[in-house]
């Protein structure tokens, strides 16, 4: 009987660092779950924040599209929707400007935003036939057609790029007065 409390006595002394090290694991396990869990939420922040500046970004244009349409002029069109994106980019975002993407397909930014370097990568067409006007608005991303308006999204530990990507396109149709 002596034997068996001396045998059970040691099996317990060597189990106790087995579940010292089982409870530090789980400690362990537990931190690296509640740290992931804040990265997925920091992500899905920055990608709800890039979804609600894009039909932001989206109705911004189709409203200045439709309301610089009625005048007839494609010209002072593109350049008042370009006007439109190029202060909202600077309002919404810490750092933007046109850019193109690298080999990894990671957004660069080449250089600032204004209504003139949109100009070069933008073209507004309006067709007017009988009482209608038909407009459209197309960001051609330039002679490569790879720039694009772009705007950094950041997080506490993530980041995400807002675009507007070339051949992006919207229209609008309404009736002449």
């Amino acid at each position: 009987m002596k034997q068996q409390g001396i045998f059970g006595t040691i099996v317990l002394i060597a189990a106790i660092p087995i579940l010292i090290a089982l409870s530090m694991q789980s400690s362990k396990l537990e931190a690296e779950k509640s740290a992931l869990q804040e990265t997925v939420f920091e992500i899905e922040e920055a990608n709800f924040q890039r979804s609600a500046k894009e039909l932001l970004f989206d109705n911004t244009i189709n409203q200045t599209l439709e309301k610089s349409a009625m005048l007839g002029d494609a010209e002072y069109a593109n350049k008042n929707i370009n006007l439109e994106i190029s202060s909202l980019m600077k309002k919404e975002f810490a750092e933007s400007g046109l850019c193109t993407e690298n080999f990894l397909d990671e957004e660069t930014i080449v250089s600032g935003i204004t209504e003139t370097t949109l100009n070069q990568i933008t073209k507004t067409s309006i067709i007017k036939y009988d009482f209608v006007w038909v407009a459209n608005y197309t960001l051609t991303g330039g002679t490569g057609k790879n720039i694009f308006p772009c705007g950094k999204i950041q997080t506490k530990n993530y980041s995400v790029f807002f675009r507007i990507p070339a051949g992006y396109n919207q229209t609008a149709i309404g009736v002449i007065n």
